[in-house]
C-alpha cells in the first residue's frame, strides 16, 4: 500500500493479494444481524430525560453501533492486511456489537432502577399530602369566607389574579409615595449629599429587582442619580457609587481621575476608594495591584472585607506568614457569613487546621448552608473531621438534582480517607447513576490501583470494555482519512494514472500509526488528568471538581499528547532514515529562512486586514491564538516564564507540527494522489486541529504554503522556520500582554 507499482507491474487485484475484497453473503449477512439487533435495542432501551435527545440520536446510535464502529475496525485490521476473508470480519463485527449490545443492556438496566428510585422519590410527597389529609384535625379550623361581605375580598371566579393584581397595584403606590417624599426632602435639604445617595440607593433597589417590576423605576433612577452627580459631583459617596457599579477596563481611567481628591477624603472613605480599586484589580486578574490596593486600603481602615482581601492576595504570592497575621485581625471576626467562609477556607489552605475547623463549627451553628458544599467537606476530612465532612455531602445528597455529583464527590472522598470497603460502597452508589458517571472506568481502575483486591462486577467489566473500544476508535479515526485514500489510489492505478510524490518517504500506512497514536495519546491525557471531560460522550454534562483549590490540569493533558505525538514522530524518522529531511533541502538554510519569514509575514499582513471585519475571532489580536492554546500558554508562561513558553511554541511544537503535517501526512498523501489534492487535505486539517472557525482561513493559508514550501525545496526547514517565526510572534504578543496587564495597563 506504501509503493506505487512500477510500470509493467499487474494492477492489484490481478493476484487475488492487493484489491480490497467485496462484503460477501456471511459478512453482509452480519451486518443485516447487527444493524437489527442493534434496532431492537435502540427501541426497547429507555429515552433519556433530556429533551434534545430524540429519535436522531437514536437513529445515530444505531448507525454508530451495527454498522460504523464494527466496520472502522474491520478496516483497522484490513489495513495491516489482516484478516482479510469475509468469515473473519464478520467474527470482528459480531464481535464488536457485543460489546455495544452489553453497553446498551447495562444502560437499561440503570435506567430501570433511576425510574424507580424516581418514582419513588416523586410518590414521597404524595404519601405525605395524603396522610394530611386522611388524619382527622383536632380542633375546628378558622373558616375561609367566599363571599364579599364576609372580608372584603371577592373570591369568586378570577380572584386568584384580581388579588395579585391589588397587591402589585398597592407596593406600586406605596413605591411612588416614597419617592415623592424622598424628592420633596431634597427639595427641601438641597445640600444633604447623604440624603441625595439614600435616594438613588433605594430607587436603584427597585430598579435591578427581578421579583418586583415597577415601569418607571428605570426613568426614576436616571432622574435621581442626575441630581446626585450634577449638585454633589466630587463628593466620595457619589464617587464611591459611581466607581463600584463599573468594574470594566476603564475603572483605572476613571479611578486615576480622582485619586488626586482621596488623599483630602476621610479615612473611612479613602479606605472604601481603595477597596474598590483591589477588587476591581482581582476582577481583571491583576494579583500585584489588588495586593497593593488591597494593603493600603485595610491600613487606612481595618475592616473585614479589605482583611479578606488583603489575606487572600498574600497567599497567592506566597506571603502566608503575613497572611495569617491578617486572619488573626480580630477586626475579621465581625464580617458577614460570606467573609467568615472566605477566611475559613485561607486558614485550611494555610494549615490553621484547628482554627478553620473552629470556625466552621461556629459557622454551621449560625448558618449551616454556607459551609454546606463539596469543597469544604474535602477541607474537613484533609484536617482529620471525616465524620462531618461525610455529614455534609449526605445532606446534599438529599437535593435530587445534585446527586450523581454528590456521589462522585463521596467516592473522591473515600477512594483518599475512608477504608476499602467504604470506598467500594461509594463506588457502587456513583455506579447506580449509569455508565456515563465512572468515564471509561478511570475511577474504578484507581479503586483498583489503590484497593487490588476488591473484587470487580459485570457493571465494571462493561465500564472497561468501554474504555477499550474508545482508545480503539481512537486509534482508528485516522482510517477515515487513510481508507478513502486508499481506495483512490487503487482506482487511479486501476484507470492507468500513476504518479506520486518521488521524494515521498512515508506512506498511508505510517499517517495511520502516527495520528492513531497521537489521537490514542491525547484521549489519554483526557483520560488520566480530566475523566469528566469525557463524559459528554455519553451526553453528559461534565461535573465541578471537588478539590479546594484544583491543580491546572490541562497542561499535563496536554504533554501526555505531545509525548505521544513525539515518540512516534522520532520512531518513524528513524525507521525511515531521513534526519536529512529536516534540513533545507535544494536550498540554503538562508534561502529557506526568508522565504518561511516572508510568508509569515505575508499571511500576518492578510490576518490584520481579516481582523478588521472580523475583530471577534480572537482575544489577542497581534497572537492569532485559539482560546484553547491560548490557555496552554498561559499555564506555560506561568509554570515555565517567558524563556519556556518560547522553547516549547516556537521551537518544539513547529518541528512536530512540521514534521507531523508537511512530514508524514503531506507526503504519505501525496505518494498515492496529485500533490494538490493532498496539500489541501493536510492544510484543511491542520487549520481544523486549532480548532477556531474565525481563525481557520489564517491556519489554513499558514499549512498550504508550508506545504509549497517543502515541495519546492524538498526539505522541512523552510516550513519549520515559517512556523516557528509565526509561533515567536504569537508568544511575544502573549508575554506583552501579561506583562501589560499586571502593569495595570488595558
Amino acid at each position: 500500500m506504501n509503493d506505487d507499482p512500477p510500470a509493467g507491474s499487474p494492477r492489484p487485484g490481478e493476484d487475488g493479494t492487493q484489491a480490497p475484497r467485496p462484503l460477501t453473503g456471511v459478512l453482509l449477512a452480519a451486518t443485516i444481524a447487527a444493524g437489527v439487533l442493534q434496532f431492537i435495542l435502540t427501541l426497547i432501551a429507555p429515552a433519556k430525560q433530556s429533551v434534545k435527545d430524540g429519535i436522531g440520536s437514536r437513529i445515530g446510535a444505531v448507525i454508530a453501533g451495527s454498522a460504523l464502529l464494527p466496520l472502522i475496525v474491520i478496516g483497522l485490521f484490513s489495513i495491516g492486511r489482516r484478516f482479510r476473508t469475509s468469515r473473519s470480519r464478520a467474527i470482528i463485527l459480531l464481535s464488536v456489537w457485543c460489546v455495544v449490545a452489553l453497553s446498551e443492556l447495562n444502560q437499561i438496566g440503570i435506567a430501570r432502577r433511576t425510574r424507580a428510585e424516581l418514582s419513588a422519590v416523586n410518590d414521597a410527597p404524595a404519601r405525605e399530602v395524603a396522610s394530611v389529609h386522611a388524619t382527622p384535625p383536632t380542633s375546628a379550623p378558622s373558616s375561609i369566607p367566599d363571599a364579599p361581605d364576609a372580608s372584603g375580598f371577592d373570591f369568586s371566579p378570577g380572584s386568584d389574579q384580581r388579588l395579585i393584581a391589588l397587591i402589585e397595584h398597592a407596593q406600586e403606590q406605596r413605591y411612588h409615595s416614597a419617592v415623592a417624599a424622598y424628592a420633596r426632602a431634597c427639595a427641601s435639604r438641597p445640600k444633604d449629599a447623604a440624603l441625595a445617595l439614600e435616594r438613588v440607593r433605594f430607587i436603584a433597589h427597585f430598579n435591578d429587582a427581578e421579583d418586583v417590576s415597577i415601569a418607571s423605576a428605570a426613568d426614576d433612577y436616571a432622574a435621581a442619580l442626575g441630581y446626585l452627580t450634577g449638585n454633589f459631583p466630587d463628593v466620595p459617596g457619589t464617587v464611591l457609587y459611581q466607581l463600584q457599579n463599573y468594574f470594566d477596563p476603564h475603572f483605572d481611567a476613571r479611578a486615576d481621575r480622582y485619586a488626586r481628591m482621596v488623599p483630602s477624603w476621610p479615612p473611612a472613605d479613602q479606605a472604601a476608594f481603595y477597596l474598590l480599586r483591589a477588587r476591581a484589580a482581582e476582577h481583571g486578574k491583576n494579583s500585584e495591584r489588588a495586593l497593593q490596593y488591597a494593603r493600603t486600603s485595610f491600613d487606612r481602615r481595618a475592616t473585614p472585607e479589605a482583611g479578606v482581601l488583603l489575606a487572600t492576595e498574600l497567599h497567592g504570592a506566597n506571603q502566608d506568614e503575613l497572611s495569617r497575621g491578617v486572619l488573626s485581625n480580630p477586626v475579621l471576626d465581625s464580617g458577614t457569613p460570606y467573609l467568615r467562609k472566605q477566611q475559613m477556607d485561607l486558614l485550611f489552605d494555610l494549615g490553621l487546621q484547628a482554627r478553620a475547623v473552629a470556625l466552621y463549627r461556629a459557622l454551621s451553628a449560625r448558618q449551616p448552608a454556607i459551609v454546606s458544599d463539596s469543597a469544604t467537606a474535602m477541607r474537613l476530612a484533609h484536617a482529620g473531621e471525616l465524620g462531618a465532612a461525610r455529614g455534609i455531602l449526605a445532606k446534599l445528597s438529599l437535593n435530587s438534582w445534585n446527586r450523581e455529583n454528590v456521589a462522585r464527590d463521596r467516592f473522591r472522598l473515600e477512594l483518599q480517607f475512608g477504608s476499602a470497603g467504604e470506598a467500594l460502597d461509594a463506588y457502587r452508589r456513583l455506579r447506580s447513576f449509569g455508565l456515563g458517571s465512572d468515564p471509561f472506568s478511570r475511577y474504578r481502575i484507581a479503586l483498583a490501583w489503590k484497593h487490588p483486591r476488591l473484587g470487580w462486577n459485570l457493571d465494571d467489566a462493561v465500564s472497561l470494555l468501554s474504555l477499550d473500544v474508545l482508545m480503539l476508535l481512537a486509534i482508528a479515526l485516522p482510517l477515515l482519512l487513510v481508507l478513502p485514500v486508499h481506495y483512490w489510489s487503487l482506482l487511479r492505478t486501476r484507470a492507468g494514472k500513476t504518479g506520486g510524490w518521488s521524494h515521498a518517504r512515508w506512506g498511508l500506512r505510517e499517517i495511520w500509526i502516527s495520528f492513531g497514536v497521537g489521537v490514542a495519546s491525547g484521549v489519554l491525557g483526557f483520560w488520566v488528568f480530566q475523566p469528566d471531560a469525557l463524559r459528554w460522550l455519553y451526553g453528559s454534562a461534565a461535573p465541578r471538581a471537588i478539590s479546594p483549590s484544583p491543580p491546572a490540569e490541562l497542561l499535563p493533558a496536554q504533554t501526555i499528547w505531545w509525548a505521544g505525538f513525539a515518540a512516534v514522530t522520532v520512531i518513524l524518522i528513524w525507521r525511515a532514515r531521513a534526519w536529512s529531511f529536516l534540513g533545507p533541502g535544494r536550498w540554503s538554510f538562508g534561502k529557506a529562512a526568508g522565504a518561511g519569514v516572508v510568508v509569515v509575514l505575508a499571511a500576518r499582513l492578510l490576518l490584520g486586514v481579516f481582523m478588521v471585519f472580523f475583530p471577534q475571532a480572537t482575544d489577542y489580536r497581534f497572537a492569532a491564538v485559539e482560546p484553547f492554546s491560548q490557555r496552554i500558554c498561559e499555564e506555560l508562561l506561568k509554570d515555565c516564564g517567558p524563556f519556556g513558553l518560547v522553547a516549547v511554541a516556537a521551537i518544539f511544537v513547529p518541528l512536530l507540527e512540521e514534521v507531523q503535517f508537511r512530514g508524514i501526512l503531506l507526503q504519505g498523501l501525496a505518494r498515492h494522489i496529485p500533490f494538490g489534492w493532498a496539500n489541501v487535505i493536510q492544510a484543511l486539517l491542520f487549520a481544523a486541529l486549532h480548532g477556531s472557525l474565525f481563525l481557520a482561513p489564517f491556519y489554513f493559508a499558514i499549512g498550504l504554503a508550508c506545504g509549497l514550501l517543502v515541495r519546492r525545496s524538498a526539505g522541512l526547514f523552510a516550513a519549520i522556520a515559517a512556523h516557528s517565526s509565526n509561533n515567536l510572534i504569537a508568544s511575544f504578543a502573549i508575554i506583552l500582554a501579561q506583562a501589560r496587564h499586571a502593569a495595570g495597563f488595558h
